[in-house]
């Protein structure tokens, strides 16, 4: 990590500005492609990010430059900073009225600018990976990251949550009107998915939500059926309990 990176990441503003006057590299990469930038957004370090953002050396590049550029794993300022749940540093300073309209860009805005670049969907789902629900209610109040919760394939907020065990956050976004019934790639729901992953608590939330236990892939497999088929046994014994509480009838090789 660079001495901006580290600076940036520790929020001391003095220290960046001093490396900024004396020409410091405002693009600099550390070993996985993050920024000054991305470590301070990822940090919540506010100050520093919007530091960098009004610095001259910034507006040279350019703010949306600077916002659009990525980590190894394609993991922007944006984005860290909704993985940590820094709703702080994602508010524009001082605050806008009304929501957000795509393609605006305030300034001073923080790394909300970020949100420009795709109507803020990626944040949304992001934020709902990383379980951070302050950061999504206020996506939502905002009006941005609606397509990402409406979202009826991978990419929805849904898929997010299930998939890295966020249950408060799957509870949050169903309430909220996210389809239980998305599809990936292979036409799985995120029931299925969690069943076939073995997530056996994620399993019984979704059903009690009222995901479907008849949700059928596009191999025509079940959720019980591809816990069976990936050997997560008490996975599929729990979804022959909870199919038998819904008056439905599973057999003992995997067929409803």
């Amino acid at each position: 990590m660079g001495v901006l990176s580290l600076a940036a990441a520790q929020g001391d503003v003095p220290m960046c500005e001093l490396l900024l006057e004396y020409g410091a590299d405002i693009s600099q990469r550390d070993t996985v492609g993050a920024t000054p930038l991305i470590h301070a957004a990822a940090r919540g370090a506010t100050a520093a990010v919007q530091l960098l953002l009004a610095s001259k050396a910034g507006a040279n590049l350019g703010r949306k430059w600077l916002l659009q550029q990525a980590t190894e794993g394609g993991e922007t300022a944006v984005m860290a900073a909704a993985k940590g749940g820094h709703l702080d540093t994602l508010q524009p300073t001082p605050p806008m009225p009304g929501p957000l309209q795509r393609g605006c860009c305030p300034a001073p805005c923080g790394v909300l600018a970020g949100l420009c670049l795709d109507g803020g969907d990626a944040l949304m789902y992001v934020a709902a990976g990383a379980g951070s629900i302050g950061v999504v209610a206020w996506l939502l109040k905002q009006g941005v990251g609606a397509k990402c919760l409406a979202a009826r394939d991978q990419h929805s907020a849904v898929f997010a949550a299930v998939r890295q065990g966020q249950a408060d956050m799957v509870r949050y976004v169903a309430q909220r009107g996210a389809s239980l019934e998305a599809r990936d790639e292979r036409g799985r729901t995120p029931l299925a998915w969690a069943a076939a992953a073995g997530l056996a608590s994620m399993v019984r939330l979704l059903v009690g939500l009222g995901a479907d236990l008849l949700a059928a892939d596009s191999s025509g497999m079940v959720p019980r059926q591809l816990a069976h088929a990936a050997d997560q046994r008490s996975t599929a014994e729990l979804l022959t309990q909870l199919a038998r509480d819904k008056l439905l009838h599973c057999s003992d090789d995997g067929s409803c």
